[in-house]
């Protein structure tokens, strides 16, 4: 089936969502909003409020209650990437610290340290990863990477604590899961978790704010990369374990206790400037994220 629909005017698109049932006051507000945010990127929040056949809109739905609901989304979204922040730093530190103590200063380069020899697409890993790292600290620009290779003439990559400086969190979370015990073991501790807990929890945490940084729907969206909730925790952990790991919920769960694990009252700062947005949006469900009735007598909330 070919695609035929045309392009829409900013006056066509206003028309069509009130043909659907959306109360609009202002039409000059409505081609303002869909001017700067464009139809597409508000059609995940149209859909929270529409049901049944031609996306009709349920009664009385008005575009300022779809405009709420993505302002909420967009605060959320910030919320998100300001707690990941101290999370990514702090793996940086712990890699490049317990790396160079246990084996060197480039440790990263040697193969015995990678899991495997190739990926579920027949790749090398440890050269993958190489690859990766050869490439990003050749872009870096700071001033430490280009000292460096001013004064340096061999090894051809600088050590591991210039080069987790630089390396993307993409790349960060790609080496982390390709590593040996030896090395992870450590820098789990640190966080309060497992090994495999961290990696699973830092794969997740990478896939949610690269979904943030490229300012997609988060709220209510099923998780694709989900981290491991039943844990044996060394820190304050749930109680009530979800029983889906795909609800935003549970990842948030996640973040909070590496956060509280590497800052505590940055921890509690996210807490409560989190609990500050749920109340500032009171009409927003947290349901649609997972957050079970009573999720606030948590200890892990507190």
């Amino acid at each position: 089936m070919k695609y035929r629909k045309p392009a829409l005017t900013l006056t066509d698109q206003v028309s069509l969502l009130v043909s659907r049932g959306l109360q609009i006051a202002d039409v000059g507000v409505a081609e303002r909003e869909l001017g700067r945010l464009s139809y597409y990127r508000l059609a995940g929040y149209f859909l929270y409020f529409q049901g049944g056949a031609g996306h009709q809109f349920r009664a009385g739905t008005t575009l300022e209650e779809v405009l709420d609901l993505y302002h909420f989304d967009e605060a959320l979204r910030l919320l998100l990437f300001k707690g990941i922040v101290p999370i990514e730093i702090a793996l940086r530190a712990q890699l490049a610290y317990q790396g160079a103590l246990k084996a060197g200063p480039f440790w990263y380069k040697d193969r015995q340290y990678t899991l495997g020899r190739r990926d579920h697409k027949g790749q090398d890993i440890h050269n993958g990863n190489i690859r990766h790292i050869r490439k990003e600290v050749k872009r870096s620009g700071e001033t430490f990477i280009q000292h460096y290779y001013h004064r340096y003439s061999s090894p051809a990559l600088p050590p591991a604590w210039m080069v987790f400086e630089v390396v993307s969190f993409g790349t960060l979370s790609k080496v982390l899961s390709h590593l040996r015990p030896a090395i992870t073991n450590d820098v789990a501790r640190f966080f309060g978790v497992g090994q495999p807990v961290l990696v699973s929890w830092i794969t997740a945490l990478c896939s949610l704010r690269n979904r943030c940084a490229h300012h997609s729907r988060t709220w209510n969206r099923k998780l694709t990369v989900k981290p491991v909730l039943s844990i044996k925790a060394a820190n304050t952990w749930l109680t009530a374990v979800p029983q889906t790991n795909a609800n935003l919920y549970g990842l948030l769960a996640c973040l909070v206790y590496l956060l509280r694990a590497v800052d505590e009252q940055k921890g509690i700062a996210f807490i409560q400037e989190m609990k500050a947005l749920f109340s500032m949006f009171a009409s927003v469900p947290v349901q649609a994220m997972g957050f079970p009735v009573g999720w606030e007598q948590e200890a892990l909330w507190q």
